[in-house]
């Protein structure tokens, strides 16, 4: 059916943007706008005729979207692409513009009509969504950290060890090596954290816990707060030998503290570590439990 007076009057009534433009002209300059259009941009079709759309983009970026527009019309393709326009009174909106070339009877290409859809409603819904995914994905991640780290100190929690020890001990059995557990815990803690108070018995055990990290460095060393004043470290492919080593030179940096965390009226006061350290190389009928109870019975073996 062919009635230009009634395709005309489509594009009028349309909520759409419409605009046309000369292919054939210097620059494509505007030769019709609808009236949606003119609500759209706030600007009248006499202001904007035998201008290049691209006034409306003002001055932002959107370097690929503008080279995709570009290509698009030098090729006489039809493209769609999203930009940010500016209304006349400088207010911004998300124009999701498609172009479509148009051609005459022989296949002369001469216009182009572009349909302009504002979806900033769209965009700024895509990206609270985006921010609110990002939140959760941080709030996960600290969710994650807490779940497996101790909050007060930020090593591993008696969680994590639960579920390393098994993982470790089926390790060192396939691989035929010794695993080391170290059982350590703060000499006179209690009565420190009575006398001293909670934020004083705090800064000892964040004191421990970096020097616990300091000592026991490997990437297959995993160092636990194991509850109260406890610490545990699971450590891979070590000997008694070695493992002692640590354990001495673990009390020693905690003596020597500096500058150390508790200050009394009398002056520093020293803290001293007991270690218990078990060192067993895993056989099948064994109970990785064992480990831990060994370094248990070994807590008084080191007085440091």
């Amino acid at each position: 059916m062919e009635n230009p007076a009634f395709f005309r009057q489509i594009v009028l009534e349309s909520p759409d943007g419409i605009v046309v433009t000369d292919a054939l002209a210097r620059d494509h300059p505007i030769v019709f706008v609808n009236p949606a259009f003119e609500r759209l941009t706030g600007y009248t079709a006499a202001e904007v005729m035998h201008r290049n759309c691209r006034f409306l983009q003002g001055s932002n970026g959107h370097t690929e979207e503008r080279r995709h527009l570009r290509q698009a019309l030098a090729r006489a393709e039809p493209c769609t692409v999203t930009l940010q326009n500016y209304r006349k009174d400088g207010s911004m909106f998300w124009n999701e513009l498609s172009i479509s070339p148009i051609h005459d009877a022989v296949g002369q290409l001469v216009y182009f009509v572009g349909i302009q859809k504002d979806i900033s409603q769209r965009i700024l819904l895509e990206q609270q969504l985006v921010v609110e995914k990002q939140s959760l994905e941080e709030a996960n991640r600290k969710l994650e950290t807490l779940v497996v780290h101790d909050e007060l100190t930020g090593i591993y929690n008696r969680k994590f060890f639960d579920s390393q020890l098994g993982l470790q001990w089926k390790t060192a059995m396939r691989n035929k090596e010794a695993i080391g557990l170290l059982l350590i815990d703060i000499a006179h803690f209690s009565k420190l954290n009575t006398q001293y108070g909670h934020e004083n018995g705090n800064r000892i055990l964040k004191k421990v816990a970096d020097a616990l990290s300091q000592t026991f460095s490997r990437s297959s060393d995993f160092i636990v707060r194991f509850g109260g004043d406890e610490f545990v470290v699971l450590a891979a492919s070590i000997n008694q030998n070695q493992a002692a080593a640590y354990a001495r030179e673990l009390g020693e940096k905690v003596r020597n503290l500096e500058p150390p965390p508790l200050y009394t009226e009398s002056g520093y006061v020293m803290i001293h570590l007991r270690v218990g350290v078990a060192v067993h190389a895993p056989q099948p009928d064994e109970n990785p439990e064992m480990l831990l109870q060994k370094a248990v019975n070994a807590l008084n073996s080191y007085q440091n």
